[in-house]
Protein backbone atom coordinates (compact mmCIF):
# COMPACT_ATOMS: atom_id res chain seq x y z
CA UNK A 1 0.00 0.00 0.00
CA UNK A 2 1.24 3.32 -0.81
CA UNK A 3 1.66 6.43 1.31
CA UNK A 4 0.36 8.76 -1.86
CA UNK A 5 -2.49 8.12 -4.09
CA UNK A 6 -0.18 8.56 -7.13
CA UNK A 7 2.64 6.40 -5.35
CA UNK A 8 -0.29 3.22 -5.65
CA UNK A 9 -1.52 3.94 -8.75
CA UNK A 10 2.14 3.41 -10.15
CA UNK A 11 2.33 0.39 -7.83
CA UNK A 12 -1.02 -0.95 -9.22
CA UNK A 13 -0.85 -0.14 -13.00
CA UNK A 14 1.28 -2.67 -14.54
CA UNK A 15 3.09 -0.44 -16.93
CA UNK A 16 5.36 1.00 -14.00
CA UNK A 17 4.86 -2.29 -11.54
CA UNK A 18 8.50 -3.49 -13.05
CA UNK A 19 10.00 -0.19 -12.16
CA UNK A 20 8.33 0.10 -8.97
CA UNK A 21 9.95 -2.88 -8.03
CA UNK A 22 13.06 -2.78 -9.75
CA UNK A 23 13.85 0.26 -7.21
CA UNK A 24 12.31 -0.61 -4.22
CA UNK A 25 15.09 -3.51 -4.38
CA UNK A 26 18.09 -1.75 -5.28
CA UNK A 27 18.85 1.45 -3.40
CA UNK A 28 21.51 2.00 -6.00
CA UNK A 29 19.03 2.12 -8.72
CA UNK A 30 16.99 4.20 -6.73
CA UNK A 31 19.52 6.65 -6.21
CA UNK A 32 21.14 6.68 -9.85
CA UNK A 33 17.41 7.31 -11.41
CA UNK A 34 16.87 9.93 -8.13
CA UNK A 35 20.17 11.77 -9.12
CA UNK A 36 19.49 12.23 -12.69
CA UNK A 37 15.78 13.11 -12.22
CA UNK A 38 16.71 16.02 -9.92
CA UNK A 39 20.29 16.83 -12.19
CA UNK A 40 17.32 16.92 -15.23
CA UNK A 41 15.05 19.05 -12.80
CA UNK A 42 17.96 21.86 -12.07
CA UNK A 43 18.04 22.41 -15.89
CA UNK A 44 14.99 23.66 -16.16
CA UNK A 45 15.28 26.97 -15.02
CA UNK A 46 13.22 29.67 -13.47
CA UNK A 47 11.00 31.92 -15.75
CA UNK A 48 10.10 34.95 -14.75
CA UNK A 49 8.55 38.38 -15.79
CA UNK A 50 7.09 37.75 -19.35
CA UNK A 51 8.09 34.77 -19.51
CA UNK A 52 6.33 33.26 -16.21
CA UNK A 53 4.83 34.06 -12.74
CA UNK A 54 6.22 32.88 -9.49
CA UNK A 55 3.69 32.51 -7.13
CA UNK A 56 3.24 32.79 -3.41
CA UNK A 57 0.83 30.11 -3.15
CA UNK A 58 0.90 27.33 -5.35
CA UNK A 59 -3.09 27.27 -5.60
CA UNK A 60 -3.57 30.54 -6.78
CA UNK A 61 -1.93 32.96 -9.62
CA UNK A 62 -0.76 36.13 -8.19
Amino acid sequence: MGLLASDQLLYTDPRSRPTVDALAQSSVAFGQAFMTAITKMGRIGIKTAAQGNIRRNCAVLN
